[in-house]
């Protein structure tokens, strides 16, 4: 590890190990079994009109060997980049070892779905650190940390690192308590687009709790409707037909059986894997007998000022929540390939299955 220090900094006397820091750091989350903290949650750079602040409260779990680790993700409050007004969102996502239960405040439904499916909304609102065996293997071998000027985070001094890591798996800038080694921001960065444009997703906590209650429990939303455990449709199921609403306010019906298969692609305009996968469909679109849709769901505001710009050859749908329960979406991105006849041909959640060799050879 190659340490970065100012001439400043060091004249000030200034100079902390980051590998000695990284490595205390590493042992105190290590022996903590469970946590609570509050989380702000933002897009910066060339991320911050994609991803909208998000403000709410985490519990994490240590997992048993082999699963999932226990988690509860409240999320409170969306704040739209440049628009003044607040307003409340109110779901909570609790995950068991097997399980998640997406918890819907303004629809009083509970869904059930695959425990993964915690990981996408948004990944980084997930300080997983916690919850690792070795939080900080990647930091403590990184190729080189940069020591900036210490920061204060919520009423505590922190540590401020910049790391670069080794096989330039991205860079990011940690915060870590000067006096308790806990981790209280990060920002995880990476590059986007042609030019390489800085983006990242910025996580602040608060209020942390070393020793918080671990226990989930359901009973105070017994009364919501149950829609049983959510799967993604799978191959061979019969597609339910589509009346969604484009981003003009014309009503699209997609009702099988039809004259040609439909991949339908479900997104979210804050999600950056989501936005990659509409290139993907840009390239399936040029073939005239698929027809390529997007379904937009889960948004915060209206999509449209999110994809200005955008070269999209290929409809786009809106308010897809009821579209995505009939196909059994519970992340995003997810695809869905259907035959002339309804029939699901092939369906994916995960981001690395998504090429357009997947769909063409289920097309065939």
């Amino acid at each position: 590890m190659v340490f970065l220090i100012s001439a400043l900094l060091f004249q000030a006397g200034y100079s902390p190990d980051p590998y000695l820091v990284f490595l205390q750091s590493d042992s105190v989350l290590a022996g903590i079994e469970s946590v609570s903290y509050d989380f702000h949650f933002r897009g910066t750079g060339s991320l911050a009109n994609i991803i909208p602040e998000v403000t709410g409260k985490a519990i994490l779990t240590k997992p048993e060997q082999n699963s999932h680790p226990v988690m509860q993700l409240d999320f409170i409050q969306l704040i739209h980049p440049g628009s003044i007004p607040e307003f409340r969102v109110p779901v909570t996502y609790m995950a068991t070892e097997d399980s998640l239960y997406r918890i819907d405040h303004t629809r009083e439904t509970i869904t059930k779905g695959p425990a993964e499916g915690i990981f996408n909304y948004p990944p980084t609102a997930v300080l997983m650190e916690y919850v690792l065996p070795s939080p900080f293997h990647d930091e403590i071998n990184a190729d080189s940390v940069a020591i900036l000027y210490p920061e204060t985070i919520n009423g505590v001094l922190c540590h401020v690192f910049h790391v670069y890591y080794a096989d330039r798996m991205g860079e990011a800038v940690w915060y870590i308590g000067k006096n308790d080694f806990l981790p209280y921001a990060v920002e995880r960065i990476d590059y986007y687009g042609p030019r390489g444009t800085a983006g990242g997703q910025r996580l602040e906590t608060g209020f942390i709790d070393t020793d918080a209650d671990s226990n989930l429990d359901l009973s105070p939303y017994s009364n919501y409707r149950k829609l049983g455990f959510m799967h993604l449709a799978a191959p061979g199921e019969q597609a339910a037909d589509v009346f969604l609403a484009d981003m003009d306010g014309f009503v699209e019906k997609i009702v099988f059986p039809r004259e040609s298969p439909v991949l339908l692609s479900f997104f979210s305009s804050w999600d950056p894997a989501s936005l990659e996968t509409l290139g993907l469909l840009n390239r399936i679109a040029e073939r005239s007998d698929l027809n390529a849709t997007a379904v937009s769901l889960w948004e915060s505001s209206d999509p449209s000022s999110r994809l200005e710009g955008l070269s999209m050859n290929f409809k786009v749908l809106i308010h897809g929540e009821d579209t995505a329960e009939d196909y059994g979406v519970v992340t995003v991105p997810s695809m869905v390939l259907v035959s002339e006849t309804g029939e699901v041909l092939f369906s994916t959640d995960v981001f690395e299955e998504m090429t357009e060799e997947n769909i063409m050879e289920n097309l065939r």
